[in-house]
């Protein structure tokens, strides 16, 4: 598997939270054998060091790809911090202009720019992004190479400003959040509606069972990607809401007063279409629901390659084992391939109901895979299996 990564420097030249994040992240990507092309700005005013080592274990550097793009850019940086840094760049001594933007967003579509050239030419079976100034960089990539999106979350505006901050800043979060085939959280908080949208979720009652919330969504109104538990609602006023799903699926809930609604767990962005401001008791559920056998689907499939070009082909199907697992209703989700003849693999699939196969079929990640095998002449069959019972 192949990870195309738009990160943030190593220390010393850019310590912190985030960076250090991506150091870890990094090296356990290379452990598993991964190969990973990293792509970050560094310090302008300073070079790179030459050599840096970015692994303790020599046998992994061969694995990893890093691209400096010169950038006055630092995470959680506002447009405040960067005009302060661009102000104190050194002009080059022939007169002529710097090329860095002259404010923060024009920096951050120039970094996206550059982005989607090194996209262009690195081959990458996944793009991971961190944070807001990378998401669009992340999504450049994806309009090039057409695969899927993960962005990491390490901080929010909010958290940043303790109120509503930037407003664009804060409109370039969700465009790359709901951009993303998959969001990873540095905490729990990033995806509880709670956390992130504490004037539209008032907690009534939280203990070991469940969590009442008195909920209210105004009139044009968004929420970005977050996860609830299976849940209940009550709803008090009228509401039409349109919902944003992570495989891109959109669906409309139109609900009346004194109705009653259930969900199984879900993340999903809702956005207020109505003419009415929604309101109702929502009920979270606590505990893990209990797999009913009989609602399982177990799926094995079949592909066959060109002999000789094995490799190519493990890559391409080893790049769908992260976002796949990472689904909901993927309860295994593992690949075998054959002691006998190497071109052939077969798939071990379990997935929690039939709802979810279908979810599974509509992603991204295993559409622009089909689209690669069928370009490739590489055969794939699918059976699928119900547990039989004594």
């Amino acid at each position: 598997m192949r990870v195309l990564m738009f990160g943030w420097e190593f220390p010393p030249h850019q310590a912190g939270g985030l960076a250090t994040a991506t150091v870890g992240l990094v090296k356990g990507l290379l452990r598993v054998g991964t190969e990973v092309t990293l792509v970050v700005p560094f310090p302008v005013e300073s070079n790179p060091i030459a050599g840096l080592r970015l692994v303790g274990a020599p046998e992994l550097e061969e694995r990893l790809t890093v691209h400096r793009v010169p950038s006055p850019l630092l995470p959680y940086a506002g447009e405040a911090q960067y005009r302060e840094v661009f102000a104190s760049l050194k002009r080059p001594r022939t007169g002529t202009r710097l090329v860095y933007g002259p404010d923060l967003f024009r920096e951050v579509e120039r970094f996206a720019s550059v982005a989607a050239e090194i996209a262009a030419r690195e081959p990458h079976d996944l793009i991971d992004c961190h944070d807001w100034i990378t998401f669009e960089a992340a999504r450049r990539a994806r309009a090039v190479s057409g695969r899927p999106i993960v962005a990491h979350i390490h901080a929010i505006e909010f958290d940043r400003t303790g109120g509503d901050g930037n407003a664009e800043i804060v409109q370039r979060e969700r465009a790359g959040l709901l951009a993303a085939d998959r969001v990873v959280a540095n905490s729990h908080l990033r995806v509880d509606p709670v956390a992130l949208y504490p004037g539209n979720y008032r907690v009534l009652i939280d203990n070991s069972r469940v969590r009442v919330m008195d909920f209210k969504l105004r009139r044009g109104d968004r929420e970005v990607l977050h996860d609830h538990p299976a849940h209940v609602l009550y709803v008090l006023e009228p509401f039409t809401i349109r919902f944003t799903f992570p495989d891109g699926r959109v669906g409309v809930r139109e609900a009346k007063p004194g109705e009653v609604l259930f969900s199984e767990a879900v993340t999903h962005s809702p956005i207020n279409v109505g003419e009415t401001d929604a309101h109702g008791i929502l009920i979270e559920l606590k505990g893990e629901r209990a797999e009913v056998a009989a609602d399982l689907i177990t799926a094995f499939t079949f592909i066959t390659g060109k002999e000789g070009r094995e490799d190519e082909l493990k890559r391409e199907l080893l790049a769908l084992t992260a976002p796949t697992r990472a689904e909901p209703g993927a309860l295994a989700y593992d690949l075998y391939q054959s002691a006998g003849a190497p071109n052939r693999f077969v798939r071990f699939e379990v997935w929690r109901d039939s709802a979810a196969l279908e979810a599974h079929k509509r992603t991204p990640h295993l559409k622009a895979s089909f689209t690669k095998r069928q370009e490739q002449g590489w055969l794939t069959d699918i059976t699928l299996w119900k547990r039989v019972e004594p």
